[in-house]
């Protein structure tokens, strides 16, 4: 019993999994202040790029974000435990890679910039030499700024701060002499804390989502998915989070190196003075203290010097694309790295146009870049970072994703852009295919349901009633298991793809013909007058097929059933007319096959009577309204019941009985038939343990196994475990299986088959000679029974054929050494005829109908009986 209830419990689980994926997925997610990218104003205000971006996936993907504040460290320390699901930003690196999952389509571009206060100024990084420098500790621009200063041989202080927001603020203060921050916190806030930017930059990186390491595929996948889409359409979220936060203000002043001009001039003038009053005693001093500076001012320029050479050599050295270019978009410099991607030396590329040297005028995808400069420089802020495609100097080209730095004079006017670049050619390659797997079948190369989906959604939008005909046609081959069964999946799938080829020659180039999944085809046609049209369609390509396919050696014929719906009458909406035509296309399916048939409001009715058998069928389970009947099997010489076939039943609450043929196909077509058949065989088992008990011997038990239940990975192991749990001894299981189940012929099949041959269950094919009988399989397989169909049965021995049938299947088991049972025997002539073929076995009203087990015990001799 217990054993029982837990089987309940699963199954009501597993019925309401269904439910259950329709509520949003819960995400967690990691966020720290890191303003523009992500802004924290409290836990009900969390803002920034990536924030926006990853809200418009979520909403798409169905998930439920929920926000888990704090710093850097802290976000990560949770990464890493597993208690995130995402934390952003996170910069990439091949280090970080080692611990935590990254997508693989970058957002922005970032690097590090030094930041100083108004009262400083630092030119190169040797100035940088034993001052306090603020960082923010886990940033990845800190673990990059601190490994240049180590092979420079620079010694400054750190000071490690949780966020960039505390870096300004030390600057601000005046309590550092420097700071390290990303460029893009460093531009939307320096104007607030009132601090300079250098021009010291560093380090170029992606800054991306990240996961726990081994976790969440499906979120990485959905994450680059979206992105790629987004990146794709100008009017994404993914360009208005930029255009949103990435402003860029003009700064206007003196700069710094003039005031100290002033200052010097000044202070000169002041000597002047000085000298003046001192005269000639003072001239010598003066002469050496002239002397003294003229000494260090030589010395000054050559650290300078010293200092822009190892500036030039970090940029040369750099594994990016660096460029300069003016307002006039001709190039000013160009890095080594450039030099060798684009094929031109620097005396060749400097002054020439960007545009149509390294930028083509146009690109590929018929986008024009002619104008490219005059936007860029007019609406800087839009730039900031893009993507564009690249010419090298033998004309191949390349996707390269530009982030871009605009540069200002002394007055604030914007003159020119330095422009860091990194190829993701590999990366816009994977990104068309996410697109096209999105969209397109991988095997036949037609529209799939989601691109199907997409265009009726249009069409729906701009349908008006004078227009003709929108509708759709559901197309269904007929038996396409056989071919694939028979021939393989390779074939299958050759056979799929000229089957597509055929129905593009039959319909016009304005239709959409989409693969829905399997064996299931749509057209969505254009611009048909009526109903009428759809017709004359559908008989064009039953027409079609009238012609066989060549696949490889094989002629193969095959037929479709087609289902039409129309737009409104039919449905409204892209699934209800999905629905109706498939519920069509079954109904032609059911009619006897290679035809079609329009939607009516009787074929919905029985939709709708579909839905609601199948929902009594779950709470039929649930409710425990399923019972079990026991057919005596019979020896048919002496009359003694040698076992029995366990039959369902459905007893709904009001006490009236559904018979099988009414819900077993519902319950197929639902999956339902496997809990329920597990249901079954463990009832029939435990029961069958009772009846022999009574019996005082062993009687075998013939239990039916659906297709679905027998196609589970576990079901040797699942059959093991209900016999240890009922103690029924595996020799006196008999499992029936079908002549469709077993023409499969796979490994796994065989493999099964052999397994439950090898724990003693015997094997019997159910409704022998109805199906696809042959004898090569009866010597494959390891059955030990044939059942003979009562369709043979009833019209013995008036019927010759039937006599025959009867006669040759009871010979061909004799010969193989198998047992045979005839069903649907009702009468006695019936079983002297097969008394006299010598049929072992037989089961039917003559003996006894199919009874409750309290009345199918009265039916067994108890032992003591039996020895008087």
């Amino acid at each position: 019993m217990a054993y029982r209830n837990i089987i309940i419990i699963i199954t009501v689980y597993f019925l309401l999994l269904p439910c259950s994926a329709l509520a949003e997925r819960p995400v967690r997610v990691g966020v720290y202040d890191n303003p523009p990218l992500a802004i924290v104003s409290g836990a009900e205000k969390i803002s920034g790029i990536h924030v926006d971006i990853l809200k418009n996936i979520a909403s798409k993907e169905h998930w439920g974000l929920t926000f888990v504040s704090g710093n850097l460290t802290q976000g990560i320390e949770r990464l890493k435990a597993g208690e995130i699901d995402i934390l952003l930003p996170l910069a990439y690196s091949v280090e970080r890679e080692k611990d935590f999952d990254f997508n693989g389509i970058n957002v922005v571009v970032n690097w590090g910039q030094i930041y100083t206060p108004k009262s400083k100024s630092m030119q190169s990084f040797l100035d940088l030499d034993g001052k306090v420098i603020a960082v923010v500790r886990n940033n990845i621009q800190y673990t990059a700024f601190k490994h240049m200063m180590d092979q420079f041989s620079l010694n400054p202080r750190y000071v490690e701060v949780d966020d960039f927001e505390k870096v300004f603020a030390l600057l601000k203060q005046n309590k550092v002499d420097a700071g390290v921050v990303g460029r893009f916190f460093g531009m939307v806030n320096e104007g607030k804390y009132g601090v300079s930017p250098s021009p010291i930059v560093f380090n170029p990186i992606e800054v991306r989502y990240a996961f726990p390491k081994g976790t969440n595929p499906d979120l990485v996948q959905a994450i680059d998915r979206q992105l790629a889409a987004m990146k794709a359409d100008p009017n994404s979220s993914y360009h208005q989070a930029l255009e949103k936060y990435l402003q860029v203000v003009n700064k206007k002043g003196l700069p710094a190196w003039i005031k100290w001009v002033i200052i010097i001039i000044a202070l000169l003038c002041a000597v002047v003075v000085a000298l003046n009053a001192f005269l000639r005693h003072e001239i010598r001093q003066r002469t050496k203290a002239l002397n003294k500076e003229f000494e260090d001012r030589r010395k000054a320029e050559d650290a300078l010097l010293d200092s822009e050479l190892k500036y030039r050599e970090l940029v040369e050295s750099a594994n990016s694309i660096i460029i300069k270019f003016d307002a006039g978009g001709s190039l000013t410099f160009f890095n080594e790295y450039a030099e060798r991607f684009f094929g031109f030396a620097k005396e060749e590329i400097i002054g020439r146009q960007l545009i149509g040297t390294i930028l083509p005028e146009t690109e590929s995808s018929g986008r024009i870049l002619s104008n490219l400069i005059e936007t860029m420089f007019s609406h800087p802020e839009q730039y900031l970072a893009h993507e564009s495609e690249a010419i090298n100097k033998d004309g191949s080209r390349y996707w390269i994703s530009w982030s871009n730095r605009p540069l200002f004079d002394e007055h604030g006017v914007l003159i020119g852009m330095l422009s860091v670049g990194n190829d993701i050619t590999e990366r816009r390659a994977y990104e068309h295919q996410l697109v096209y797997q999105a969209n397109y079948d991988l095997v036949t190369g037609l529209p799939n349901r989601n691109l199907l989906t997409d265009r009726l959604n249009h069409d729906i939008a701009v349908f008006t009633r004078s227009k003709g005909f929108l509708g759709l046609l559901t197309l269904d081959i007929d038996n396409f298991k056989i071919i694939n069964d028979t021939l393989g999946h390779d074939a299958g799938n050759q056979f799929l793809f000229a089957f597509s080829k055929r129905l593009l020659d039959v319909i016009r180039k304005s239709d959409t013909v989409a693969r829905l999944g399997g064996d299931e085809f749509a057209i969505l046609p254009v611009g048909l007058p009526n109903g009428e049209g759809a017709a004359v369609m559908a008989e064009k390509i039953l027409s079609s097929l009238s012609v066989p396919f060549m696949i490889g050696e094989r002629e193969l014929y095959v037929t479709v059933s087609i289902g039409i719906a129309s737009y409104p009458a039919d449905g409204n909406t892209v699934e209800l007319l999905l629905q109706n035509s498939e519920a069509a296309m079954y109904e032609a399916k059911k009619e006897g096959k290679n035809d079609f048939r329009f939607f009516t409001d009787d074929l919905n009715t029985k939709m709708h009577q579909r839905l609601a058998l199948e929902t009594s069928l779950h709470h039929a389970l649930e409710n425990n309204e399923f019972l079990l009947y026991y057919q005596p099997q019979v020896d048919t010489a002496t009359g003694e019941i040698i076992g029995m076939e366990a039959l369902i039943r459905w007893q709904r609450a009001d006490g009236s009985i559904v018979p099988p043929l009414a819900f077993i196909p519902s319950l197929e077509d639902s999956g339902l038939i496997v809990s329920v058949g597990e249901w079954v065989l463990e009832t029939a088992c435990r029961d069958a343990k009772l009846m022999s008990d009574k019996a005082g011997r062993d009687l075998t038990l013939s239990v039916n196994i659906s297709a679905r239940q027998f196609s589970r990975s576990d079901i040797v192991e699942h059959i093991a475990f209900i016999l240890e749990e009922t103690g029924l001894k595996p020799e006196s299981l008999r499992l029936e299986l079908t002549e469709s189940l077993l023409m499969g012929d796979t490994e796994s099949t065989l493999e099964r088959l052999h397994k439950l041959k090898e724990l003693g269950i015997s094997l019997s094919i159910d409704d022998f000679g109805t199906g696809y009988s042959s004898l090569s399989y009866l010597k494959k397989l390891p059955i030990s029974e044939l059942k003979i169909d009562r369709a043979f049965v009833k019209n013995v021995p008036e019927n010759k054929s039937d006599a025959v049938i009867v006669n040759t299947i009871i010979t061909i088991a004799q010969c193989l050494d198998l047992n045979v049972v005839a069903e649907g025997v009702e009468t006695e002539e019936q079983r002297q005829f097969l008394e006299k073929q010598k049929c072992p076995t037989f089961q039917g009203f003559l003996f006894s109908k199919p009874l409750p087990l309290e009345q199918f015990t009265k039916l067994l001799p108890s032992p003591a009986a039996k020895s008087q």
